[in-house]
């Protein structure tokens, strides 16, 4: 269930631009570094220009021997970019093996979503609404098909028992944006260490994590029961614990 989710929570499907890379035949030593570096050429175009790179590619990091590294998450639409950019028969190859990659990997989340239970097509509607009137209307259809049956079987069983179900996509701890400001020792609290997440890209406008993160395992979606309403929480793993006090926390200071 995870795996679907982190592939289709933004609705587009991206890869590695180390895979990339390879698709390219940039497969020397510094292939993956000079493609790094044409695509933040083509940024600087992009943000002197005010067009969003978010939908060719997402910054993000890929771990190695205990290191992490710069990577771009890249969409079908940034291949097709990147292969207007490239001539000859080098272009055509590219062509050739990202869109063979990615029907491939459309068939297979295709395949997952048709395999998920009315609860996890519930969680995924809900997370990949666009608009406040999507949400609105998937939240209701989920409150309808599963949460209404299972406060029901609760009730029955436990009538003084208050229904309070966190469901999130495994059982692993996470933290909440207030844990996670007092574990850092930030001066500021949950609000402030959200507006500093939204400046950074980490979160978006509405307080999802950017599917770079998510991939990265720092990051995941939960959904909370408050009273008769569920409600859409980013939480940080362990994995981005570490990542947040290794990595941001001094830049984290800097914006108190």
């Amino acid at each position: 269930m995870s795996e679907v989710i982190r592939q289709v929570v933004d609705e587009i499907v991206r890869i590695s631009s180390l895979e990339v890379a390879k698709m390219m035949g940039m497969t020397s030593k510094d292939g993956h570094r000079d493609l790094i570096r044409k695509i933040e050429k083509i940024n600087i175009v992009f943000d002197s220009e005010k067009i969003p790179n978010e939908i060719y590619w997402l910054e993000g990091e890929y771990e190695n021997r205990g290191k992490f590294y710069k990577e771009y998450l890249v969409s079908k639409k940034g291949c097709e970019f990147l292969a207007h950019k490239t001539t000859g028969e080098k272009g055509v190859l590219f062509t050739a093996k990202y869109m063979e990659r990615f029907e491939e990997m459309e068939r297979i989340i295709k395949e997952q979503k048709l395999e998920l239970s009315a609860r996890d097509k519930g969680i995924l509607d809900i997370v990949n609404s666009k608009s406040d009137i999507e949400q609105a209307i998937a939240i209701k259809t989920f409150e309808e098909v599963v949460t209404a049956p299972l406060i029901e079987t609760i009730e029955e069983q436990k009538p003084d028992v208050q229904f309070a179900n966190r469901i999130r996509t495994d059982g692993r701890k996470v933290y909440s944006i207030s844990q996670a400001s007092k574990l850092l020792k930030l001066p500021y609290g949950r609000n402030k260490l959200m507006e500093n997440l939204r400046n950074l890209k980490i979160l978006q406008l509405n307080n999802e994590p950017y599917q770079t993160y998510i991939d990265r395992d720092y990051l995941l979606v939960e959904l909370n029961e408050t009273g008769n309403k569920l409600v859409v929480s980013p939480r940080i793993t362990g994995k981005g614990m570490k990542w947040l006090e290794n990595k941001l926390r001094d830049k984290l200071l800097t914006l108190a």
